[in-house]
């Protein structure tokens, strides 16, 4: 177990909001999804990977969950696993929330593109996605940063490589180097997730329980990390100095063309610092001690307050009824749906 992912860490910030209503998840199965959103029930689904069989197989396990839950709401982060959610929801007259991901700065994701004209209400997180979402609502980002605390001059590290399918070797490798060699006199620790290389010089671990992992990123002063939205977001919400070091498809550590969105914005915002070169991490540590001008707030109205103001709105006279409404008072039944996407863990 592990950090739960970019999309079920989300929904669980999500979730908040979701305490007076009878609640429940679905999701892909994965060891991270066995460790999010702990005390409500949860199913599993097919996970598509852009396989027309599998997507098929996805739809007749999403009908039979939908048809026994009889969800009045449907909250998703998006991403494929969800949209035979979303679709049946959408033709049954059960009302959809769909949250874009932290990850997306520039462009809407492909589920939001396909899936937008289907949900009722809209949430994103970036000023420039105003154009692809004209009806929808922009919220200040799900994961709220803490005041990053300037390191000591030998900082404690750990290496986040996330809940990705593939490894993270360049990154092990090349801090394992560093410490051989004696230029990171540092302790250092890492979580390697699915990586092959298991380092030599530092003490590491696979997965952990999110609160665990939670703990090991507040004993960090320093947090180094491939460029997945959870693992940005909670290590910058942690107050951690964050630096990122993007996976690339060159080196066949993603299996997509990435932009690196988020991690690029967000260090030209000065919230994280971009590493393209580990080897460079004792030069990156150094310049990490000198002050540094304090970024801008991200503002705007927060999303579990938004998603409050919608399921109080429900009732009788919305569009869609659900079969509870919140407008009398009554307990909503709501599906939670996030797959564990790789690409944004």
């Amino acid at each position: 177990m592990s950090t739960v992912g970019g999309h079920l860490a989300q929904l669980a910030v999500l979730a908040e909001a979701l305490t007076d209503h009878d609640t429940y998840l679905v999701t892909v199965p994965s060891p991270q999804a066995e460790s999010a959103l702990p005390g409500i029930r949860r199913y599993v689904v097919r996970q598509i990977l852009r396989n027309p069989a599998a997507f098929l197989a996805n739809a007749v396990q999403s009908l039979r969950i939908f048809l026994r839950e009889r969800p009045d709401v449907i909250v998703t982060t998006g991403a494929g696993d969800a949209l035979p959610t979303t679709l049946i929801a959408a033709a049954l007259g059960a009302p959809v929330v769909f949250v874009e991901s932290f990850a997306r700065v520039r462009r809407p994701s492909l589920f939001g593109r396909l899936a937008r004209r289907w949900c009722d209400l809209v949430l994103f997180q970036w000023p420039a996605l105003e154009a692809a979402y004209p009806r929808g609502t922009r919220v200040a980002p799900l994961f709220q940063f803490g005041a990053t605390v300037r390191p000591p001059a030998t900082p404690a590290l750990l290496i986040l490589t996330g809940t990705h399918t593939r490894g993270f070797e360049r990154l092990l490798e090349a801090v394992d180097s560093l410490v051989q060699q004696g230029r990171l006199a540092n302790r250092v620790s890492a979580q390697i997730g699915h990586s092959r290389y298991v380092p030599r010089n530092y003490p590491c671990f696979r997965f952990l329980p999110h609160d665990d992992l939670m703990r090991e990123i507040d004993r960090a002063d320093v947090v180094i990390t491939h460029d997945g939205s959870a693992s940005i977001g909670e290590s910058l919400s942690r107050g951690r100095p964050t630096v990122v070091v993007p996976r690339e498809v060159a080196h066949g550590e993603v299996s997509y063309g990435s932009e690196q969105q988020l991690a690029r914005h967000l260090a030209a915002l000065g919230y994280v610092v971009l590493l393209e070169e580990p080897s460079d991490l004792p030069t990156v540590l150094e310049n990490l001690r000198i002050e540094r001008a304090i970024p801008p707030p991200l503002d705007g109205p927060d999303a579990r307050e938004v998603l409050r103001g919608y399921l109080a709105r429900l009732g009788p006279g919305t569009a869609t009824p659900p079969r509870r409404t919140a407008a009398d008072g009554e307990s909503l039944r709501i599906a939670l749906i996030a797959p564990v996407r790789p690409c944004e863990s």
